[in-house]
C-alpha cells in the first residue's frame, strides 16, 4: 500500500514529510548598514594649488546622508511568523491557522485547498506533514479507499494527516481496506519495532516518507 498512498494521497504534495518549516526572506533582504555614501565630496586636496585652493574637507555629504541601517525591512519581514502551518497545501501556499488543508477526493485525484475548520471533514484534515509539526505525539496519515480502483491505484474516500497520541501502522493490500503510516524524517522517529524503517516512497512526481517493514522498506529510499 506504500505505492497507493503516494498516488492517491500527495499527488500535488511532493515532499510530504520532508517539508522545510523556514519560508522567510532572506536576512539581508534589507538595506545595508553601508547604504549610505561615506566620502562621496571632493577629497581635500582636489584643487591643483595650494592645500587651502580647495573645497574644504566637509564639503561633501556626510556619512549619514544615505539611508540609515534601520531603513530596510527587517530581517523578520517574511511570512515567518506563527501565522500559518509550516508548509504548503498541496501546490497551495500554507494556510493560516485559522484554516485548515483540506483534501478533497474525488475518484481517482485528489486536490487540495484551506478550508474553514467546520467547513472540512475531520477525515480530511492536514495539519502536519512530519513529526516536527507534532512535538510529544505522531504525523499519523489515515487513507480511506472507496473500495474503487485496482490495487495499489486505490480511488480515496477519504485521507487526513494528523498529529495523534497513538499511530498503528496499517498497510492495505487491496482497495476496501484503510492505510495508516506515521510520517517520519529519520529512522529515530519511527518507534514501533514493526515498523522501524523510515523511506520514501514516489510515484508520479509525489512522494511521501513514512515508517515502514523491512520488506516495504525494499521498495522505497530509506533514511
Amino acid at each position: 500500500m506504500a505505492v497507493a498512498w503516494v498516488g492517491l494521497t500527495l499527488g500535488a504534495c511532493t515532499g510530504y514529510g520532508l517539508l522545510p518549516d523556514d519560508g522567510g526572506v532572506l536576512e539581508d533582504a534589507g538595506v545595508s548598514p553601508d547604504g549610505g555614501v561615506a566620502d562621496a565630496g571632493p577629497a581635500p586636496d582636489g584643487g591643483g594649488g595650494s592645500p587651502d585652493a580647495g573645497p574644504a574637507p566637509d564639503a561633501g555629504p556626510s556619512r549619514d546622508a544615505g539611508a540609515r541601517p534601520d531603513a530596510g525591512s527587517s530581517v523578520d519581514a517574511g511570512p515567518r511568523d506563527a501565522g500559518f502551518y509550516p508548509f504548503p497545501c498541496g501546490t497551495n501556499p500554507a494556510c493560516s491557522l485559522t484554516a485548515v488543508c483540506c483534501a478533497a477526493p474525488n475518484g481517482a485525484t485528489t486536490t487540495f485547498s484551506c478550508q474553514s475548520p467546520a467547513a472540512c471533514p475531520a477525515g480530511d484534515a492536514i495539519t502536519c506533514s512530519g513529526p516536527q509539526d507534532c512535538p510529544g505525539a505522531l504525523c499519523c496519515g489515515l487513507l480511506t479507499p472507496n473500495g474503487n480502483g485496482s490495487f495499489p491505484n486505490c480511488q480515496a474516500a477519504s485521507l487526513g494527516v494528523t498529529c495523534q497520541a497513538s499511530c498503528p501502522t496499517q498497510l492495505a493490500s487491496n482497495c476496501s481496506t484503510a492505510s495508516r503510516v506515521v510520517l517520519c524524517n529519520v529512522g529515530a522517529d519511527c518507534t514501533d519495532s514493526n515498523y522501524s524503517n523510515c523511506c520514501t516512497f514516489s510515484q508520479n512526481g509525489a512522494s511521501l516518507t513514512f515508517c515502514v517493514d523491512g520488506l516495504t522498506a525494499l521498495g522505497g529510499s530509506c533514511h
